[in-house]
């Protein structure tokens, strides 16, 4: 059954019971057909009920003159129903508008994620310029300093003077000096977060990439993970904006970064990264929000329906009338376990590794002198 079958068989405003797959039913007037549902104006109910065609069985037409969601049985004898007959048309009519709501959520959940993974945007964001004591002893905490307040002053003046821009020439000072601090310092994520942020100012993606990858393995921080990410997606690394985004939604809320979320889907369902999703539930705190629950929840419901688990999806929808836990997303998502892309899969092994910072850092000579010879 499609939406040009129906537009040939019913016109809107006759009244029709629509029989669901499922055994349920829904009685009234039609008064839309799109592409993937109809709207039927049920007895009671404010607003159309939303049906997905692909749920139909098939329809029975009623004659208009008819009111309410219930159809008259021409055998009956008696114009009473019976107590036993009232209770069971009231079970099923509960029952029918329950469907009825779990129809309009399925729509709603797969029409709201379709649209959100087209337009979802992830920017770069501002590093705090803030230098971090870790990775630095004393002495180097002094002198890493010193150069630190002469590139933020340099970069606090061109971002003033709106002067960012790589044509304008005031990024390639801050970046030498952020390079030689680099090489000098290579245990800071503080320099190497800062590095990658200015080469990427000054369009160098790679390198942006290389130092934001060494930033994110060594803080572990949710910024760094995020920038990563970004960098990834502006140079097409699909594989590794899914993981970089995954290590964010482990650190932070999926509410957090509304775009971010919904890219990440995305990408997860082109990389098959299912796993990491359910990984990222097991990491949740029992004291998780509402409002997070429900984009978990509502987010299990949307990958099923992407599996052509339609059935399964309103199953989980029905349960979650009475409510629904984190542990129980979680099961929901291990029915969908994939195995992951090989692109996918290499990002995952690179970052097992353990990192190859040296330990060896420049550092100024120290000692006694026991001899000295003059040329």
């Amino acid at each position: 059954m499609n939406a040009i079958w129906l537009q040939k068989k019913i016109q809107l405003g006759n009244r029709a019971k629509f029989v669901l797959k499922g055994g349920d039913a829904v009685s009234g007037k039609l008064v839309e057909i799109g592409q993937e549902h109809i709207g039927v104006e049920v007895e009671d109910n404010q607003e159309p009920a939303v049906i997905p065609i692909e749920m139909i069985s098939y329809f029975q037409p009623l004659a208009n003159e008819q009111s309410g969601s219930q159809v008259s049985n021409p055998n009956d004898e008696d114009s009473e129903p019976s107590d036993e007959k009232a209770e069971a048309g009231e079970s099923e009519t509960e029952k029918s508008k329950d469907e009825i709501e779990i129809a309009k959520r399925e729509v709603e959940i797969k029409t709201r994620f379709q649209a959100k993974r087209q337009s979802a945007k992830i920017e770069l964001k501002e590093p705090d310029f803030k230098l971090s004591e870790e990775g630095l002893s004393n002495t180097q905490q002094k002198q890493a300093s010193v150069i630190w307040n002469r590139i933020k002053d340099k970069y606090q003046y061109a971002k003033k003077v709106n002067e960012l821009g790589a044509t304008y020439g005031r990024v390639r000072p801050i970046l030498t000096e952020l390079e030689t601090m680099a090489k000098r310092f290579q245990r800071s994520a503080s320099v190497k977060r800062h590095l990658a942020y200015f080469y990427f100012l000054s369009n160098n993606r790679q390198d942006a990439l290389k130092s934001y990858r060494q930033a994110a393995i060594a803080s572990q921080n949710e910024i760094d993970w995020y920038n990563l990410a970004v960098v990834a997606q502006a140079a097409e690394n699909e594989a590794l904006a899914c993981y970089g985004l995954c290590q964010v939604f482990h650190k932070s809320p999926a509410t957090k970064e509304s775009d971010a979320w919904y890219l990440y889907i995305d990408l997860l369902l082109k990389c098959n990264s299912h796993r990491d999703l359910s990984a990222i539930c097991r990491a949740k705190s029992p004291k998780i929000s509402q409002d997070e629950t429900a984009l978990l929840l509502d987010t299990a419901v949307y990958l099923l329906i992407m599996a052509d688990e339609e059935s399964a999806a309103r199953e989980a929808l029905r349960k979650s009338i009475a409510g629904v836990s984190v542990s129980d997303i979680r099961e929901i998502l291990n029915t969908l376990d994939r195995e992951p892309t090989e692109d996918y899969q290499s990002v995952i092994e690179e970052f097992s590794k353990k990192p190859a910072i040296s330990n060896l850092e420049a550092r100024p000579p120290q000692g006694h002198i026991y001899s000295y010879k003059s040329h």
